[in-house]
């Protein structure tokens, strides 16, 4: 039983209950899908279960013959037609037969004899002779294998209704042998074959779409399976109105049923909405209403395409027929669905500009809704997206029914309010007002509050000007709605039109708890600016006083004495008392009685306006002179301004212009860093942040290449090297660590080009760099020691002053050998060079502490380097420097030599092998792949190996732990040198390959492999020799696998000569018929795809022709149907 089992494709896990299908049937399962929908791929999966005894069942021998014999007739059913294989009812037959049952009837034979004699006088076309013709069209030999075993199925009918009581009715071993086992085989060789005859079953899509539906409906639901692709191609060709009716009648409007294995284009899955959506444009009323119908018995529908294709039906509707819809619509807009934000703006625009206001607020309301989500305020939108569409959409509710509209986002503001916590009905806390600052502010800016806010107020705007005699109404319901926030609303609104609500602007004027709040402060004034005047004298009279009287003197001073220790001088009170009055009239200063202003004007001149006293606690400091001023002056009053400048101004005021000034001093100099670094040497003696400004102005002109005088820099540098105190606990530590860091980069960016320090200046070099590394071992690094146990070790190690200092020995050392004198040996001088700084270097590996391991983790990054200077040196401190343990004081430095160096040192292949080694085996733990450490040990172990360095033992365990995602990285590194390299190291790339796709072609867990093998598809970008590359695609292709980038294979092939389109034809009919090529992939990409698909026409070549339509049949099995043309003969790209 298992063993029969097994030899049927069904593979037994751990109980009969987890049996699943095997690769073979999992694929004929997806290309059935693919080919006819869901409903043969779901019979035929029920038939492998049956078959394989995945159910709990007895009697499965009769279920499992009836499951043959439906899906043999279900698919004879569909191919019939498109290939041929029915008897055409010729119209002299039929009056002959007509003639016959006239006759029958006249000898007294009643009308069940009648029919059963009309229906044995059809043509009749049998089993044998169908199934024949059907093979003959797809390809296949009409007497072989196939075709034998798919006539023995006539067997299985006997099956079904089997008596015997001595047999079990359980699949049996036999069964499989004579029933499943040559179904199987022959499923899957028709959907094999049909890929390349697709068009055929196009082509009867379109017939049957030209037919009427008296006779089309029948033939449309018995030949046309439920594939997306051959749904779509119908709908498309339907423009009949006719078959509405038909459709609805079988119930073919309706929510679809397909699955998303079905369809993985791209283009939906609700095909019948492309032709409700022509008839929703119909001038006809009733074929309107059977759309209307359709849509709206669709309303708890929740897939997303019935919402997406639904609302562009509904937006085609005439307006007062898509308003019957809105509560379709505004049902479809909820957060548990997905996203549509294309078509509701049109629908609410449509629907308030024909004057269906009611219908257009049902939709706005869902499609602004505003919820909250953990906490936090969400809406249907993406980022920005609420604030684009609600002012436009907003503009069309305020003109057809503000009064509504304004309801509407009242409602929808309150709720930010609640989910934002900005006011609760049972607390006494109300800050709502701070959800929007100024309603006046550029539209552009606002957030989802202000948006809102803003239409509340266009929406009343909008009223008041349509009808005059609401206004109260309008404020009224603003008011309802709690929170300060909508009280200013009100009063923006009292303020559009006081006139028309006297008692409420005067109220609001006069509300003492109003006058003098900042929170309504700038409402307030836009109601005092148009109404104050028009106040009684009484009234304007009390508002005055009680301004004046805001002023508490005995609270100022206490407050100024608690604040600055000393009672307030009367200048002080006096500009307190005027700063309070005027704070709260200045925004309606111009309202104000000609005497009061004037005496504002006063005290502005004396005390400044509201905005004095900000700037003056918050001014920019300012520079005594410009960048320009600087440059303008001779260099040498240039120096002495900056040496002796005097500027009456406090101490803070000294610190702010100085520093204005050593900003200034920086763009200056580096403008003309000639002209300054030759008086580098005036600047030994100015203050510390000058130093440093110059400093950084002449690191920023080395680092561009552009010429200093470098003799007078390295002058300045030794005199600060000299003075620098040394003592941690200084007040400059701050400085000196600056400056010093400073001069480290102003060598280092001269390093960096060979030719731009002098040789000539090689001592002061030298010595520079031994005086700052002592120094760095003194001047305290602000940042502390780095953890190099996190991520890029190397950068930081670099940001240290100490480690800035050895990497500047090290790149000085690099100097030092490409500016060797011409007489002396380069590796003779690098040799004395490295001499000179060997005992700092040899300082750096001398202990294991977080100290050294800054240095060590320097050297590492410059391992190459190293070896470049002095071999024989390195290996005797390699163990130093790479610590067998402890591993912590290793990583360091060896993360930085993987990471950020050149390469691999091959030469200490035996000596770092351990490291290799280590690190490998940490690639067994999850996730390490995510680590780019990991991603660069990948491309030293493939870099070694390709240059005949690594051992054998080490690639062969990273490729047996490494994650795919790291052996797919190291394939596109063989890609490349296979395209770049020299040839040995090109043939060991092409060596390496064909290992790996041997591997990959031979396993039997091909998952392992096809992300590497697939980064095959990249190739196309670096390998020149294309017809070895498309041998190779080929051989991918055909061992099961597939280019992980499609797109940039296609496009390359597009590219290649003409005379080589055989070759690339074959390759493309590989991509389109491979199941794992993915079928978007295949869509978009229509240019570079024609052009293949034309020049192969035109070739000339038979084979090439013939090729060229099995794509475009495979491409229309798989959902592209746009080179049809191409069967017909044209050859138009």
């Amino acid at each position: 039983m298992r063993s029969a089992l097994i030899s049927f494709g069904v593979r037994l896990q751990q109980s009969p209950s987890s049996i699943i299908l095997s690769p073979e049937q999992a694929g004929t399962t997806s290309l059935l899908r693919q080919l006819f929908g869901n409903a043969v791929a779901s019979r035929y999966v029920d038939f492998c279960k049956l078959v394989g005894g995945d159910l709990p069942l007895h009697a499965t021998r009769t279920l499992a013959a009836h499951a043959l014999r439906e899906l043999d007739a279900l698919l004879r059913q569909v191919l019939a037609s498109p290939f041929d294989a029915v008897i055409r009812d010729d119209p002299s037959e039929k009056a002959l037969r007509k003639k016959a049952r006239k006759s029958l009837k006249e000898i007294g034979f009643d009308e069940e004899a009648r029919q059963r004699a009309d229906g044995a006088l059809k043509p009749q076309l049998n089993f044998k002779r169908q199934v024949e013709r059907i093979l003959t069209r797809l390809g296949l030999d009409p007497e072989g294998e196939i075709a034998k075993k798919w006539l023995s199925f006539r067997d299985a009918l006997s099956q079904v209704h089997q008596r015997s009581f001595d047999k079990t009715l359980g699949i049996d071993d036999e069964f499989r042998r004579t029933f499943a086992e040559p179904f199987d085989a022959v499923i899957r060789a028709l959907a094999t074959a049909l890929q390349e005859r697709y068009s055929a079953l196009l082509q009867r899509a379109s017939e049957i779409a030209a037919m009427g539906p008296e006779t089309g409906m029948d033939a449309f639901v018995k030949e046309i399976p439920g594939a997306a692709q051959l749904q779509r191609h119908f709908y498309d060709r339907l423009n009949s109105e006719d078959w509405l009716p038909a459709l609805e009648e079988r119930g073919l409007l309706g929510e679809p049923s397909f699955t998303k294995e079905e369809d993985d284009t791209g283009f939906g899955q609700w095909p019948v909405s492309r032709y409700l959506l022509r008839m929703a444009k119909s001038e006809n009323a009733q074929t309107r209403a059977i759309v209307l119908k359709a849509i709206g018995s669709l309303a708890a529908s929740v897939h997303p395409d019935v919402h997406h294709d639904g609302m562009e039906v509904v937006a085609a509707l005439p307006t007062n027929e898509a308003a019957l819809l809105a509560d379709v619509i505004a049902g479809w807009l909820r957060p548990d669905f997905a996203l549509v934000l294309q078509f509701p703006p049109v629908i609410i625009e449509k629907l308030a500009r024909a004057g269906e206001i009611d219908a257009a607020l049902k939709v706005a309301a869902a499609f602004f809704q505003v919820f909250d989500t953990g906490g936090r305020l969400a809406t249907l939108h993406d980022h920005l997206m609420y604030e684009h569409f609600l002012p436009k959409s907003m503009e069309d509710l305020a003109a057809a029914g503000p009064t509504k509209a304004l309801a509407l986002f009242c409602g929808l503001l309150e709720q930010v309010i609640v989910i934002r916590r900005r006011s609760d009905e049972n607390s006494t806390i109300d800050d709502s007002n701070y959800l929007v600052g100024d309603f006046d502010d550029n539209p552009s800016h606002r957030d989802i509050p202000a948006c809102i806010a803003a239409a509340i107020l266009r929406c009343a705007e909008s009223a008041l000007k349509s009808d005059g005699s609401q206004p109260l109404a309008i404020v009224t319901e603003v008011k309802s709605h709690r929170g300060r926030l909508f009280e200013r609303i009100a009063m923006k609104i009292v303020a559009m039109s006081p006139a028309a609500l006297p008692d409420l602007a005067a109220a609001y004027l006069t509300d003492q708890k109003l006058i003098d709040q900042d929170w309504c402060r700038k409402e307030y004034a836009a109601i005092a600016n148009v109404w104050f005047g028009s106040l009684d004298p009484q009234s304007r009279q009390s508002i005055l006083d009680f301004i004046y009287a805001i002023p508490d003197d005995h609270r100022f001073d206490e407050w100024f004495r608690k604040t600055h220790g000393k009672p307030p001088t009367e200048r002080e009170r006096r500009e307190y008392r005027f700063s309070e009055v005027r704070d709260v009239v200045w925004g309606w200063r111009n309202a104000l009685p000609d005497v009061l202003r004037q005496e504002l004007e006063a005290g502005v001149a004396e005390f400044g306006d509201p905005d004095h006293r900000r700037n003056t606690l918050y001014r920019e400091a300012e520079s005594p002179l410009t960048s320009a001023q600087l440059r303008a002056l001779p260099i040498e009053d240039c120096i002495e301004f900056l040496k002796t400048r005097r500027v009456e101004v406090s101490e803070d005021d000294h610190a702010f212009a100085t520093d204005a000034l050593a900003n200034q001093l920086r763009i200056a100099a580096a403008e003309d860093p000639i002209a300054f670094s030759a008086k580098a040497v005036d600047f030994d003696d100015m203050e510390p942040i000058i130093v440093r400004r110059f400093l950084e102005a002449m690191e920023q002109a080395a680092f561009n290449g552009v010429s200093v005088s470098w003799g007078d820099l390295f002058a300045l540098m030794a005199g600060l090297c000299h003075h620098i105190p040394s003592s941690s606990g200084s007040p400059s530590a701050q400085h000196r660590y600056r400056i010093v860091r400073s001069m480290i980069d102003v060598i280092s960016a001269g390093l960096r080009a060979t030719d731009s320090i002098p040789p000539r200046h090689t001592a002061d070099l030298l010595g520079l760099a031994r005086a700052l590394y002592s120094i760095s071992l003194q001047v305290a690094d602000p940042y502390g020691n780095p953890d190099l146990a996190k991520s890029d070790p190397f950068h930081h190690a670099q940001q240290t002053i100490r480690g800035a200092a050895v990497e500047l020995c090290v790149r000085l050392l690099r100097w030092l050998r490409q500016n060797a004198p011409s007489d002396i040996d380069a590796t003779d001088g690098a040799a004395s060079a490295l001499h000179d700084f060997r005992p700092i270097l040899e300082a750096e590996l001398s202990g294991l502490s977080d100290a050294t391991d800054v240095g060590r983790t320097i050297m590492g990054r410059y391992l190459n380097l190293l070896y470049d200077f002095d071999p024989d040196w390195l290996r005797r401190q390699l163990s130093s420097l790479l610590p067998r343990v402890p591993e912590p004081s290793r990583n360091p430095a060896w993360r930085a030599h993987l990471e950020n160096d050149r390469g691999p040192v091959d030469a200490l292949m035996s000596e770092t092998a351990f490291c290799y080694a280590d690190d490998i085996e940490k690639l067994a733990k999850p996730d390490a792949d995510r680590d780019a450490h990991h991603h660069r040990l990948a491309e030293h172990l493939l870099t070694l190996h390709l240059r005949g360095t690594l051992p054998p033992h080490l690639l062969a365990r990273f490729l047996d732990v490494a994650s795919v995602g790291l052996r797919r990285d190291a394939m596109r590194l063989i890609g490349l040198t296979i395209g770049t390299s020299e040839q040995i190291y090109a043939e060991r790339a092409r060596s390496y390959w064909m290992q790996r796709l041997a591997a990959a072609t031979s396993t039997t867990d091909q998952e392992q492999y096809r992300k590497e093998i697939g980064a095959i598809g990249l190739w196309f970008l670096w390998v020149a020799d294309v017809d070895w590359l498309m041998n190779q695609m080929l051989a991918v292709l055909s061992a099961g696998y597939a280019p992980n980038d499609v797109y940039t294979v296609i496009r390359h092939l597009a590219s290649i000569d003409g005379r080589q389109v055989e070759r690339v034809v074959d390759v493309l009919y590989a991509l389109a018929i491979s199941p794992h090529t993915g079928r978007y992939a295949l869509m978009v990409q229509g240019t570079e795809i024609r052009r293949i698909l034309v020049t192969g026409k035109r070739s000339g070549i038979g084979t090439v022709a013939s090729k060229v339509d099995r794509i475009v049949n495979l491409l229309a099995s798989k959902g592209n149907d746009t080179y049809l043309d191409l069967l017909d003969g044209s050859t138009e790209t």
